[in-house]
């Protein structure tokens, strides 16, 4: 039965380590994304943020505290560096509507 848990143990870490790697990976790739469809970025957010939270769910599950400690640490650190990144930082603000874009549109 021992053996069993710590091979337990041993997968939730390899688990929680590769998924958290893959977590930040969709985040990154949102970031990069941004300008191109704020749609497909989003949804690859939010794939990368459950993500994340499975990596931590299985690193708690490892019962290693330096594995759920670094786990912790990287989602803390990616989802704050992404909510300023998202919502501080400073958008160029629309621009007056173009008067060819106007009069295409029949207003």
């Amino acid at each position: 039965m021992e053996q069993w848990q710590e091979e337990q143990q041993a997968y939730h870490r390899d688990v929680g380590v590769v998924a958290l790697g893959a977590a930040v990976l969709l985040l990154v790739l949102s970031l990069a994304l941004e300008k191109r469809n704020r749609v497909l970025t989003n949804g690859v957010m939010l794939g990368g943020l459950f993500t994340l939270f499975y990596a931590i769910g299985r690193s708690f599950a490892s019962s290693e505290t330096t594995t759920t400690f670094v786990a912790v640490g990287v989602g803390l650190a990616v989802v704050l560096v992404l909510g300023h990144r998202r919502f501080f930082q400073e958008r160029p603000a629309p621009s007056a509507a173009d008067p060819a874009r106007r009069e295409s549109s029949g207003v």
